[in-house]
């Protein structure tokens, strides 16, 4: 039940971070990589990183060597993309701001775990992950019209 409450808890503070950005009306500028555009080839976050529930909420995010990450979030509503940047703390802790949102997430990196976590939400340990973060795409709907079941409808007459 503990693991249930976390994923819900991890799922609102998503949703509350993705939809503060939809409705800013602050700076769209997301804060810059390290000075000079350092590439970080050795840091231990880099690569994607997954937490899958039981419940169907995944939520995955590549770091990117140029300072540069983007995050993909699905549950039962959808995918939701969201573009941005991160920088080297130290102690194996990172700070991510997502393009067009307030604040910042600060990320631990935890060699005994193997993951990496929220320090909003330490029980939540997102691993390795061979993929990629998820994409979103649109399909358009399939539609009987003029008595052709299944036809794909891309313009209106």
């Amino acid at each position: 039940m503990h693991k249930d409450a976390t994923v819900i808890c991890f799922a609102l503070l998503v949703a509350i971070v993705v939809l503060s950005g939809c409705t800013s009306s602050g700076s769209t500028a997301a804060a810059a990589p390290a000075p000079g555009g350092q590439i970080r080839a050795q840091d231990p976050i880099l690569g994607v990183w997954r937490y899958n529930s039981s419940t169907g909420f995944d939520t995955r995010i590549r770091f990117n060597s140029d300072g540069t990450c983007v995050e993909s979030v699905t549950d039962q509503k959808g995918t939701s993309i969201s573009p941005g940047t991160w920088i080297a703390l130290g102690n194996n802790s990172y700070t991510e701001r997502t393009t067009g949102v307030a604040g910042s997430n600060t990320w631990i990196f935890s060699p005994d775990r193997n993951g990496i976590y929220l320090t909003k939400i330490p029980d939540m340990l997102l691993t390795p992950y061979r993929g990629d973060v998820a994409a979103v795409a649109f399909t358009p709907p399939r539609v009987s019209r003029d008595g052709i079941p299944d036809k794909v409808i891309t313009q209106l007459d």
